[in-house]
């Protein structure tokens, strides 16, 4: 499925219910200290009961594309499978959705392949239509094996770290796009 509905969340404990009643896919930001985040948890799934999700969530509602840039086959037992570091986006105001869309898929995405080398899977979530919540562009979901591979290994150098944050001020608004990441897990339902 490359089409699907996705659901943020800022309370952790609703999200988990809603994923595990809908059987959808919950990243979730187990931290401690959440309160700067711009979310706690997202969940995707595939379901035809938008209203009953739009009363449910209390942050937003996207219709997302999922562009899988790099694969990984997740477990699809109740587990953990390494760890996600999670970007909300916002689209440069010069460019707008679309432009900055392609950009994000065709220049963006191979740079980042480059770049973060540990990283185990890469997905792209364009948002199409936003139902409910704030106006954002996308998600990006880059998956690492261990949290000292996220923490460690997120750059190959301080150049390519360099050369990332100046790749992203061309296609994202960096003071509109919520600047903490979330640091999540996936749970498979």
């Amino acid at each position: 499925m490359n089409t699907e509905i996705c659901a943020v969340f800022s309370d952790r404990k609703r999200a988990r219910a809603i994923a595990e009643e809908r059987k959808g896919t919950l990243y979730i930001d187990e931290r401690e200290d959440i309160s700067k985040l711009p979310f706690a948890a997202l969940i995707c799934i595939d379901t035809d009961d938008l209203d009953g999700l739009l009363e449910q969530t209390d942050v937003g509602v996207y219709l997302v594309h999922r562009r899988i840039i790099k694969k990984h086959v997740p477990d699809k037992s109740i587990d953990q499978s390494g760890l996600l570091s999670l970007h909300t986006l916002v689209a440069h105001p010069k460019m707008g959705h679309r432009e900055s869309d392609d950009y994000w898929r065709d220049n963006h995405a191979p740079l980042a392949l480059s770049i973060h080398e540990a990283m185990i899977y890469y997905h792209q979530l364009s948002i199409l239509h936003c139902f409910k919540g704030p106006i954002w562009d996308g998600f990006a979901m880059l998956g690492f094996a261990s949290l000292e591979d996220l923490q460690n290994k997120y750059f190959n150098s301080n150049a390519g770290k360099a050369e990332i944050f100046k790749d992203v001020e061309t296609f994202a608004d960096t003071r509109k796009s919520p600047s903490r990441r979330l640091v999540a897990k996936t749970w498979c339902y």
